[in-house]
């Protein structure tokens, strides 16, 4: 089997290649598993905008964790987030992806939460 790169792929082709199993669209994800039976919402609370896009775009972790208090009251299951530094950047730097995910966790322990891994996010790796 020959290597797979994913400048060859869209990404979700890549991540359904590589045996990813979950297929998000909007904001929403299920798995095939979940597809028979009740259906996961999955919140994505910020998504992959540049900073400054949106007056209300979320970038610290008290604006997660209120966020996330907020759409498991109006009925999602797990959450999705684009992690940021402390310029609004997206990161994937432990220290911010801890931040983030100690602050969430303090408002909603339970929550299954999603973080984005976009290969844009780091730049190019090769």
């Amino acid at each position: 089997m020959s290597a797979i790169h994913s400048s060859d792929y869209s990404r979700r082709a890549f991540l359904a290649l590589a045996g990813a199993g979950v297929v998000s669209l909007g904001g929403c994800a299920v798995t095939q598993q979940e597809q028979i039976g009740p259906f996961l919402l999955k919140a994505a609370l910020n998504g992959g905008r540049q900073p400054g896009s949106h007056s209300a775009l979320l970038t610290t972790a008290i604006e997660f964790s209120n966020a996330t208090q907020n759409v498991v009251e109006a009925g999602a299951s797990a959450i999705h987030i684009h992690v940021r530094d402390s310029e609004a950047n997206e990161s994937l730097r432990s220290e911010d992806i801890a931040t983030v995910l100690n602050a969430v966790r303090s408002t909603i322990p339970s929550i299954p939460i999603g973080i984005s891994t976009d290969f844009g996010i780091i730049g190019d790796a090769e």
